[in-house]
């Protein structure tokens, strides 16, 4: 494995990282790599941050909701931060508590099967 190869790698893990709802350390393979010598900011890096930041306030946001018993908030937030995480199992978790309370066991019973 090349250099540049092992440098992109990082980008490659702080996609999966991003998917499965694990944002810190996604942002840590996005700083590896760019640190790297291959690490340049560009809009791939740029996305991935972005991307970063969305995910961690959506998954806050949602967090807030579910606790405040803001059962259809909590929902569409969920869903928001499944557009990014989309493997997350913590937000689907939280996104079919959160219909089931609001009293939608269809969605509930999709999100967990």
């Amino acid at each position: 494995m090349t250099s540049n190869t092992f440098d992109h790698a990082h980008l490659m893990n702080s996609r999966i990282y991003i998917r499965d709802g694990h944002f810190s350390l996604a942002r840590e393979a996005l700083t590896a790599f760019l640190k790297s010598p291959a690490g340049k900011s560009g809009t791939e890096a740029e996305e991935l941050d972005r991307e970063i930041r969305e995910g961690e306030r959506l998954v806050e946001k949602t967090e807030k909701e579910r606790r405040a018993q803001l059962w259809n908030a909590c929902v569409e937030s969920a869903s928001q931060a499944l557009k990014i995480a989309s493997h997350s199992v913590v937000v689907r978790n939280w996104r079919a508590e959160c219909a089931l309370a609001a009293g939608d066991v269809e969605s509930a019973v999709g999100d967990l099967t």
